[in-house]
C-alpha cells in the first residue's frame, strides 16, 4: 500500500502516521533525534552555500559563474572528455542548465566538445588549452579553498561516512519501511 505520512507535532515525541489511517503509528522519533537530523540538514545546507559563495568569488575574476568553473574543474584529468549528463550531475544542475553552461564556455573557448567514439550522438567535453590556463591562473585560490575544506581529515571522513551511508537507505524510504513491516 502506498500511502504518504503526516508528522504529527506532539512533543517532545513526533509521531508519524499514514494519512489513510491516522490512528495507526510507524514509528516513534524523539526530538532529540529529529533536532539532530535537522543540524545535520542545515548545515550541509550551509556548507553548500558557503562553497558556492566562494567558488563564485574565485570564478568572477575570469568573468565566468561559479557552475562555469565547476564544470572545467570535473573535466580536468579525462582524456577523452566527459559526457554532459555526468557533468550536470556533478555540478549540481539540470542537464538542460548544463548545456547552457557548454556552450557558453565553448563560445569563450575554455572547453572542446568531441563525439563519442562508440555512440556519435553522444558529446563529450574537455577542457581546452585555454580553459588549462583559467584554472592554472586561479590555482593558487583554488588551493587555498582545498586547504580549508579538507584540513580537518575527520571533518572529511565523517561527510564520506553520511554520503555512504544515505547511499545506502533504500528509495522510496517510506515504501520500503511499509514493506518490511508487513514482512514481519
Amino acid at each position: 500500500m502506498k500511502f504518504s505520512a503526516a508528522i504529527v507535532v506532539d512533543w517532545p515525541q513526533c509521531r508519524l502516521r499514514p494519512r489513510e489511517h491516522p490512528g495507526k503509528e510507524l514509528s516513534l522519533v524523539d526530538r532529540d533525534s529529529i533536532s539532530r537530523l535537522l543540524n545535520c540538514v542545515h548545515e550541509v545546507r550551509w556548507l553548500h552555500r558557503l562553497m558556492r559563495e566562494r567558488l563564485s568569488e574565485v570564478a568572477k575574476h575570469e568573468g565566468i559563474s561559479d557552475a562555469d568553473l565547476l564544470t572545467l574543474l570535473s573535466c580536468v584529468g579525462s582524456d577523452d572528455g566527459v559526457h554532459q549528463r555526468d557533468l550536470a550531475r556533478r555540478v549540481g544542475v539540470s542537464t538542460a542548465q548544463m548545456s547552457g553552461v557548454v556552450d557558453r564556455l565553448k563560445g569563450l573557448g575554455f572547453m572542446e566538445d568531441r563525439r563519442a567514439s562508440d555512440d556519435r550522438r553522444r558529446v563529450h567535453w574537455k577542457v581546452s588549452q585555454s580553459g588549462i590556463e583559467l584554472i592554472e591562473r586561479l590555482s593558487d585560490c583554488l588551493e587555498l579553498l582545498e586547504r580549508a575544506v579538507s584540513g580537518d581529515v575527520s571533518t572529511e571522513h565523517k561527510l564520506e561516512k553520511m554520503r555512504q551511508s544515505l547511499e545506502r537507505l533504500p528509495i522510496p524510504i517510506v515504501e520500503t519501511l511499509e514493506r518490511e513491516r508487513k514482512r514481519a
